[in-house]
C-alpha cells in the first residue's frame, strides 16, 4: 500500500512540475504589458453556432416564465402576498 501511495505522490509531483513549466513558458511568450480595453456588448455578435443556439434557447425560456410566479417565493419571504402560485422545483426555491 505504501508503494502505491508513494507512486501516486510521485506522479502528482511530476504533473505539477510539468504544469508549472508550461505556465512559465506561456508567461515568457506573452508581451510584458498586455493592453486591455473594455468594449460595448453591442460590438459582439454570435455567429451560427452552439453558443447562438444556447442563447436563443435561454431567451425563449426566460420569455416563457411568468414573473409573478417566479417572484412568488421572494414576495412571500419579504412578508408580501404572492400574486401567483410559485413554480415548483428549481424556479420555486
Amino acid at each position: 500500500m505504501r508503494k502505491i501511495v508513494n507512486a501516486i505522490a510521485l506522479v502528482a509531483v511530476m504533473l505539477v512540475a510539468a504544469q508549472n513549466d508550461t505556465v512559465f513558458a506561456a508567461r515568457q511568450a506573452l508581451p510584458s504589458r498586455v493592453k486591455v480595453e473594455a468594449f460595448p456588448g453591442s460590438d459582439v455578435e454570435l455567429l451560427p453556432s452552439p453558443f447562438l443556439d444556447a442563447q436563443n434557447k435561454n431567451s425563449e425560456y426566460l420569455l416563457s416564465v411568468e414573473p409573478d410566479r417566479l417572484l412568488a417565493r421572494i414576495r412571500q419571504n419579504a412578508g408580501l402576498e404572492p400574486k401567483a402560485n410559485r413554480y415548483e422545483g428549481w424556479e420555486g426555491q
